[in-house]
């Protein structure tokens, strides 16, 4: 079920274009010229895999132009399913936490094959922002309205049935208690 939820939330057509996807970029380009700033982004998650890994953050159009030809190259060298593993083995989500298995440990204690469909959903809806959208931070409701989003766009697609979008949705939000007495954790999780 994560996948499923990952690539509603990230990238719907993902299986469907050559690792950069020019419907996303015109609608999210449209979105934010009529809100006269940045509220969505169109990037794949090929993209994301090559700004994550080898770019960094992007400063502009020429980074952005960068991204897309060497997320084609990615795509042209590798399988969807490849891409995909990399993604989620080395995307950040949060709490200086990379990987979806690593994630799923730490928020859930327990394997990402694990999941329910409503944590799988919420595991989905963190890479948007890690920081911001974390488990122990003060924006659980902005979560929670992300993982309702990503389940109703799961069960639009017909990847969950009525049940398990019900059930998922009724679902609270429940995590590990996260067990840090780390003095100096921003150091010693870079030295780790």
């Amino acid at each position: 079920s994560l996948i499923d939820a990952t690539l509603m939330a990230e990238d719907e057509r993902f299986y469907n274009h050559p690792g950069f996807d020019p419907l996303g970029i015109a609608r999210a380009f449209w979105r934010n010229m009529l809100a006269s700033e940045i509220v969505e982004g169109g990037s794949t998650l090929g993209q994301q895999l090559v700004k994550n890994t080898i770019l960094g953050p992007s400063d502009g159009y020429e980074d952005k132009i960068e991204e897309i030809l060497l997320s084609v190259a990615v795509d042209a060298k590798y399988s969807k399913d490849a891409i995909l593993q990399l993604y989620l083995n080395t995307i950040p989500y949060g709490s200086n936490v990379y990987g979806a298995e690593t994630a799923s440990r730490l928020y859930f204690g327990k394997h990402v094959k694990d999941l329910s469909v409503s944590e799988s959903a919420i595991l989905a809806s963190l890479p948007k922002h890690p920081t911001y959208l974390s488990p122990y931070g003060e924006h659980v409701n902005e979560l929670e309205e992300r993982r309702d989003w990503v389940l109703e766009k799961m069960y639009s697609h017909k990847l969950i049935s009525e049940l398990d979008y019900s059930t998922a949705l009724s679902t609270p939000l429940a995590f590990s208690h996260l067990d840090l007495d780390i003095k100096a954790p921003h150091f010693v999780m870079h030295l780790r």
